[in-house]
């Protein structure tokens, strides 16, 4: 009884836990260095997802499956979740909020050095939201851009978002594949 108990526990306990599965159109959320975006889900295939940004409209792109989390219901329904330490979608957007600048006040856009730096043995294509740059092999490019863009590497399969711009995250490497 012991060792029956013990097996579900440790073997089939984890798996269902933390096991997600997704389908086309669901809403999702997926993080890119810490940040959560929504996003619906295009296609699923073992642990890779295939999404499209709600706030992009460039394209489709695939992500790691540990990377996307279920977009919490407004229905109030409980669900348990692997948790990655991120805040509750309602926390965050409260926090947006609280964060929010006076509507009399000027809005101030953050312009940020973003460095593209290619370590690949080959040249490579980047792109800052719709700027595509061509990049030699370990060749760097420095160009000023607002907060919030978007940066991504563009491989033979497509664009792979590869961050957000912010004043702390200004370097970016593409896929060598």
């Amino acid at each position: 009884m012991k060792r029956t108990f013990l097996f579900l526990v440790l073997v089939l306990l984890p798996g269902l836990t933390f096991c997600q599965v997704y389908s086309a159109g669901e809403e999702v959320e997926v993080e890119v260095e810490g940040i959560w975006f929504d996003a619906i889900v295009t296609e699923a295939s073992g642990k890779k997802i295939k999404v499209r940004y709600v706030e992009e409209s460039t394209g489709e792109f695939w992500v790691k499956a540990e990377e996307v989390r279920k977009k919490k219901s407004a229905g109030g329904s409980t669900t348990i979740e692997y948790s990655t330490g991120a805040m509750d979608p309602e926390q965050e957007k409260q926090k947006e909020l609280e964060e929010e600048p006076d509507k009399d006040s000027p809005v101030v856009v953050e312009e940020v050095v973003v460095t593209l730096h290619n370590t690949c043995d080959r040249k490579r294509e980047m792109m800052i939201g719709d700027e595509k740059f061509s990049l030699d092999a370990n060749q760097k490019n420095e160009v000023k851009v607002q907060a919030g863009s978007l940066v991504y590497s563009v491989n033979a399969a497509g664009k792979v978002i590869k961050g957000k711009v912010t004043p702390k995250l200004t370097t970016f490497f593409p896929d060598c594949e």
